[in-house]
């Protein structure tokens, strides 16, 4: 049962849209005189819904990304036709669901239409899919020195749904927080020494994601002598020692 409210007698009469079933659809008549209700149930079936009648929508895996499974939810459709955005258009027939490989990443327009050959009726939806390949990926990392600062670029990542939206997400091994940002670049800098695991995870806009994992080793160096004695006549002989030490071999 549909309920539309239309105000007072003078208004437009109403406009609905049936997007549930087809053939008959019962009707009640409520009219307000006075603040009195008064309800005319109409006995005979006095509206019928033509078909087709039914809408796309369809499934989508992130192991399989350029493939959607699609269906018209149709009733009463003797052919259904789908236009995939690609140059691709199959007719189906009255057979509801479709699965299609895009040969390429995008967005593209899918468009339904149903037909049904008894009222004459066709029936038309649209839809927007967005076919990703994602995909994260950073420069190899080398060793660096402890303080120094690290530049990373995630600019060989590909399909990053960066819209007002931080999705590229690095933690760097070290226990800091993990950082959003929106863009590829980033800059991260080591308090202690040691080898770390980066790990950079992305997502596109269909909540897929995809991570990169690499190693770097942050080496510490210090350099310190011992004198013995502090104070010395000519000609005593003074001693020096090297006290230097390092995370690897000391090369000069």
């Amino acid at each position: 049962m549909f309920e539309i409210f239309t105000g007072c007698s003078g208004y437009q009469p109403p406009v609905y849209s049936f997007a549930t079933d087809t053939g008959y659809v019962p009707m009640v008549y409520h009219e307000y005189y006075d603040n009195q209700l008064n309800v005319y149930n109409v006995t005979s079936p006095t509206l019928y819904v033509d078909p087709p009648l039914g809408h796309i929508s369809y499934d989508y895996s992130c192991s399989e990304p350029q493939k959607f499974h699609f269906h018209s939810n149709a009733i009463g459709a003797d052919s259904i036709i789908w236009d995939f955005g690609d140059f691709t258009v199959i007719d189906t027939g009255n057979v509801n669901d479709i699965v299609h490989t895009y040969n390429s990443t995008g967005d593209f327009v899918v468009k339904l239409e149903m037909h049904n050959y008894s009222s004459g009726c066709i029936l038309k939806d649209s839809i927007e899919v967005y076919v990703r390949n994602i995909h994260a990926d950073f420069e190899d990392l080398t060793l660096s020195c402890l303080d120094d600062t690290i530049y990373l670029d995630a600019l060989g990542s590909n399909d990053v749904y960066t819209n007002c939206v931080r999705n590229y997400e690095w933690d760097f091994g070290d226990d800091t927080p993990i950082v959003k940002v929106p863009g590829a670049a980033i800059k991260h800098q080591y308090n202690a020494s040691g080898k770390y695991f980066v790990e950079l995870t992305v997502r596109d806009i269909n909540g897929c994601i995809s991570q990169h994992f690499d190693t770097i080793d942050i080496f510490d160096i210090n350099a310190h002598v011992s004198v013995d004695p502090l104070l010395a006549c000519i000609p005593d002989s003074v001693y020096f020692t090297d006290l230097s030490w390092a995370d690897t071999t000391i090369a000069s």
